[in-house]
């Protein structure tokens, strides 16, 4: 993630990260804990987090 977050884009493009913890094993959820300043969430029943 930290290498997405650090990425420059051409021409003064903007980006969204948008990551969604589906329960799955990647690490999401651990990525999310540790790092609630870059993080809120948009529908915590879906638990979509917008960075």
């Amino acid at each position: 993630m930290d290498k997405i977050k650090e990425a420059e884009l051409t021409d003064n493009i903007s980006k969204e990260i948008i990551l969604v913890d589906d329960y799955s094993t990647d690490g999401t959820e651990k990525y999310i804990a540790e790092n609630p300043e870059a993080a809120s969430v948009t529908e915590p029943e879906r638990k979509l987090v917008r960075i």
